[in-house]
């Protein structure tokens, strides 16, 4: 009878054990492929990044930042997405959610089940153009990326609303999301936007980069660009590593207050504060930091959920 009974202990721990594959660990980051909006249709890298933590309501959230939340015609910046991980299903919620939590992900799901989103797809934003998606599982499996034994669904995925409909299937792998576009919705009915073109690769501090298309990631390295805001690579921060206080310098610098945030690997917010632009350039106060690799998130004071620009650096002592 004992025997019995720890060998059902032993059972519910590694059922307990799988159930936290842990979505959006510290330092994840996605890079895709855009092309721009019409007319001169060239290609755009478009990062999605893991910033930080945040408590709403009685969450503690993950808070991503990007600009493109469709797979076509992104005419407006949607504001950041945030993210909530219960068991095996990941929420989201944003401007086009109606500021709602919807399924993103569900890993829980069987063969024959499905989740409904229910998306904001005009733009402007305006509630009387409501984009309809069933994701439906289609099949189950298990996949080896880096090492990793991950759960991975086949979906098909059905939308009714502002065009034709339209039916697309996709992967969604633990850990890295869609094998689209992260946010696999569509957008508007408008055919001169920006159009998805592919989901180049994945990282985070301890999976490593998983390169998934054909074209070069762009911002995935230690100290390397994430490219959070439109001029984020305009943005020098300097010395990096170093010691002391944290210097900034941007061309894209306007002459008002930046408010700044600065979290730790585990997503801890570390130091938040504000900064004047002196001829475009400004510093922030890092010298009595512990040493350690940091997350530092820029937007403009009065409009924090726009983040302009993103950086990693490393505090020395």
């Amino acid at each position: 009878m004992k025997k019995i009974y720890f060998t059902f202990l032993l059972s519910l721990f590694f059922i307990s054990q799988k159930a936290q594959v842990v979505f959006c660990p510290p330092h994840a980051g996605w890079s895709n492929v855009f092309t721009r909006s019409w007319p001169d249709q060239t290609l755009e890298y478009e990062n999605v990044i893991y910033t930080g933590k945040q408590v709403i309501g009685n969450d503690t959230v993950k808070v991503l930042s990007h600009r493109r939340f469709f797979m076509m015609t992104n005419l407006g910046y949607t504001g950041p997405t945030y993210i909530k991980q219960k068991g095996d299903t990941i929420f989201m919620k944003n401007v086009r959610t109606q500021n709602n939590w919807q399924i993103l992900y569900n890993f829980a799901a069987t063969v024959g089940s499905s989740w409904n989103n229910t998306i904001i797809g005009g733009t402007p934003l305006s509630t009387t153009k409501i984009v309809s998606y069933t994701t439906m599982v289609v099949s189950t499996q298990t996949v080896n990326v880096n090492g990793y034994n991950l759960k991975q669904l086949t979906v098909l995925q059905n939308q009714t609303g502002l065009m034709s409909p339209n039916a697309a299937y996709f992967n969604i792998t633990e850990r890295l999301g869609s094998s689209s576009y992260l946010f696999h919705f569509l957008g508007s009915a408008a055919t001169d936007g920006d159009t998805f073109v592919e989901n180049v690769c994945y990282s985070d501090s301890v999976f490593g980069t998983y390169q998934i298309g054909a074209h070069a990631c762009n911002y995935l390295t230690l100290l390397g660009v994430n490219e959070a805001g439109a001029h984020n690579n305009a943005l020098s921060i300097y010395p990096n590593p170093g010691a002391g206080d944290l210097n900034l310098s941007s061309d894209y610098f306007s002459d008002e207050k930046y408010t700044y945030t600065i979290s730790n690997a585990q997503g801890q917010v570390i130091l938040k504060g504000e900064f004047e632009v002196n001829q475009q350039s400004a510093s922030i106060p890092t010298a009595l930091m512990a040493q350690g690799l940091y997350n530092l998130s820029i937007s403009k004071t009065g409009n924090e959920n726009n983040i302009v620009f993103t950086k990693r650096f490393v505090k020395t002592e």
